[in-house]
Parts: structure tokens; C-alpha cells; sequence
């Protein structure tokens, strides 16, 4: 079946209706909410300020710290260190924060829809058409609306959680935190003195927004889907009375 029959069926009408494009719109921001999170990356600097025994002057070292999916920061700087006491020796040190669960689970719920969606246009356009007998509604289309109610949970579970991780990582990533859970606070203290760049986060916020807002594209489009089910209760066309003589 080429193109030119199809269109003359009609069959890409459904994509200008509104379960049609807004599945082409959840599509694209399914790419977009786990594109942003899984090419996130950032990266801080720690500067230590080691002072040997018995001098004054400090030996001066920069450390990146790297933050990228899937967000297990330890993980992701296996060569983090401190120093000893006569600043010569590298001691390793594990750093905290591992959000890798929520990330994995986010990216996951946006592979799901992105996948979902061209199956669902792929159903919409050159199955349902020959599924339809006198009007009638097709039994898929009761699946549809059934991961369609999933996927809403779906990604309100995936966004909620990605929210959560990320303020974790916003509270973890902080100066204070770093030295603290890090159990830096000797190394850091007098006469030793470390600093860390602050990090920015704007990607990852936007990652979460889109997040959000597929959950409630989503949600809007069960209204769109559940009309098209089979039980959808539709009124029936008025009957043209019979004609008299």
C-alpha cells in the first residue's frame, strides 16, 4: 500500500484530530525530557589548600568533580582523594550522593512513551482503519486507553522522583555538605583550607519541568483516547421519519 492510497483514505486525518497530534506532541517531548536528563553533565572544582607539617607554604591541587547520569557521584569520581599530613600522599575518598534509581526510572518512563507513541500512530494510521466494521469501535482501542492511563502514573512517578533527586544532589553538592559527608572536615579545617564552585542545575530543572508537563499532556489526553474506546457511549443519529404520502 503506497502513500497516495493512503492519503486517499483518508487515513492521515487521525493526525490532525487531537488524539492523533497530541501523540506526535508527547512523542517529541518524551525525547526532549529524557534527552536533557541523560546528556546532563556538570562539573565543580575543589580546590585544596594543603599546608605540610611544619611550613607555611600550601600546595595548591584542583579536583574535578564530575555530576552526569545516571547521578552516582561516587561512582562517577573514583579518583576523588585527600591528602596527608605532609601533603604528598593521596588518601581516596568517597564522595556522597548517588540519585541513580530516580534518573534511571525517569529516562526509563521517557524511552517507554517515546517508544509507546509510534506505536500508537503507527496503530491509529494502518491498523484501526481496517479494524473498523460499520462503525464500529475496535477492541484495541480499550488498550489504548489502558497504557495511556498507565503511562500517566508513569510519569508522575518519574518527574516526582527526578524532583526529588535532583534537590538532592542541589543539597548534597554543596560546599558544606561535600566536606561533611565526605568526611573532609579534618582535612578542610586549620591550617588547610578547601573551596568548591557552586553548581548550576538549569538543565536538569528543565528536565524535570518537561517532565511534568508530559505527565499532564498525558493526563489530558485520556479524555481524547477514552472517547475512542469501545465502551464510550455515543448517541445514536436520528432516524429520518418515513415519509407520507
Amino acid at each position: 500500500m503506497n502513500i497516495e492510497s493512503l492519503l486517499a483514505e483518508g487515513r492521515f486525518r487521525v493526525l490532525n484530530e487531537p488524539r492523533g497530534f497530541i501523540r506526535i506532541i508527547q512523542w517529541v517531548l518524551a525525547i526532549v525530557a529524557f534527552a536533557t536528563c541523560s546528556g546532563y553533565t556538570e562539573t565543580l572544582t575543589f580546590t585544596s589548600h594543603c599546608v605540610p607539617a611544619g611550613q607555611d607554604d600550601a600546595v595548591v591541587t584542583d579536583q574535578k568533580i564530575v555530576i552526569k547520569y545516571p547521578f552516582n557521584i561516587a561512582k562517577a569520581n573514583p579518583d576523588f582523594h585527600k591528602f596527608d599530613d605532609a601533603c604528598e600522599t593521596q588518601i581516596p575518598v568517597t564522595l556522597a550522593g548517588d540519585v541513580s534509581p530516580s534518573a534511571s526510572w525517569y529516562v526509563f518512563v521517557g524511552v517507554i512513551a517515546f517508544l509507546y507513541c509510534m506505536v500508537a500512530l503507527g496503530y491509529y494510521v494502518f491498523i484501526e482503519p481496517t479494524l473498523r466494521e460499520n462503525d464500529e469501535i475496535p477492541t484495541y482501542n480499550n488498550v489504548d486507553l489502558i497504557i495511556t492511563g498507565v503511562m500517566v502514573f508513569f510519569w508522575l512517578t518519574g518527574a516526582s522522583t527526578m524532583a526529588w533527586g535532583k534537590n538532592q544532589l542541589d543539597f548534597i553538592l554543596t560546599h558544606g555538605n561535600i566536606v561533611k559527608e565526605a568526611a573532609l572536615k579534618d582535612f578542610c579545617e586549620t591550617p588547610n583550607k578547601c573551596i568548591v564552585t557552586a553548581a548550576t542545575f538549569v538543565k536538569l530543572n528543565a528536565s524535570v519541568a518537561f517532565g511534568f508537563l508530559n505527565f499532564f499532556l498525558w493526563l489530558g489526553s485520556l479524555w481524547f483516547v477514552w472517547k475512542e474506546a469501545s465502551f464510550f457511549k455515543r448517541v445514536p443519529l436520528a432516524q429520518s421519519p418515513p415519509a407520507t404520502a
